[in-house]
């Protein structure tokens, strides 16, 4: 017995090794996955400073430190927080470069982070994520300025309203008002000296103080991603 312990002596260091080597490759797989998004043909766009971007092919979405990028032709692209669009077989699709915030304002405010390189894709009667997961009664926050809506959505600007459908968003800043009218195609940019309120189902939310009003209930909406609980 003790000449067989002697025998493999040698080679216990190896097989203790040799797990832990396979865990770390498992784990540095799976985070390569997640870290990185590749996307075959499509027609690709964005909206930067009211200019429509167009990225028409292949492109690559990875997560470099953290700071998300988009690589196509040969370009890398710094992303912030702003929706990247495409259609595929008959849907729309909506990619988000960033972590956001789903709240839910009917369920007394909840609020979720739904990891970066999320996509939702909607036939225009429901809204579905990329993992199954229905969204619906919801609005989603980038912790700053941009307001996606799942519904559809009366932004009231001053006095004037613009009636926005699913897929639209609006940007408020302190130094600007940017809005994107998904079904009509139209982005307005406008002088940010004006009270920006969106109404949608029984919720209104002010986009000034990034807070909602839900019933009798008020609350601000939460700015750190840490907080938050991931969404399932």
């Amino acid at each position: 017995m003790s000449e067989i312990r002697e025998s493999i002596k040698p080679y216990i260091k190896y097989i203790i090794i040799f797990p832990l080597v396979l865990i770390l490759f498992i784990v540095l797989y799976i985070r390569s996955t997640i870290d990185k998004r590749e996307l075959e043909e499509a027609n690709f766009y964005q909206y930067i400073g009211g200019q429509k971007v167009e990225y028409n092919g292949k492109i690559i979405l990875d997560k470099n430190q953290n700071i998300s990028e988009l690589k196509f032709n040969d370009v890398t692209v710094d992303l912030d927080s702003t929706p990247i669009y495409y259609e595929k077989e008959g849907k729309l699709k909506v990619i988000f470069p960033e972590t956001m915030n789903v709240v839910y304002p009917e369920s007394n405010g909840l609020q979720y982070q739904t990891p970066y390189f999320t996509t939702l894709e909607s036939n225009g009667e429901w809204v579905n994520s990329d993992n199954g997961k229905t969204f619906e009664n919801c609005f989603i926050y980038d912790f700053k300025d941009l307001y996606f809506f799942i519904d559809k959505t009366m932004l009231k600007v001053g006095e004037k309203e613009y009636e926005l459908e699913p897929f639209s968003y609006a940007i408020v800043d302190d130094n600007v008002i940017e809005i994107y009218d998904k079904t009509n195609n139209e982005y307005y940019i406008l002088e940010p000296n004006e009270n920006v309120y969106a109404t949608a189902n029984a919720y209104t939310i002010n986009l000034n103080i990034d807070s909602i009003k839900y019933g009798e209930n008020e609350r601000l909406l939460i700015r750190n991603k840490d907080f938050l609980k991931n969404i399932n």
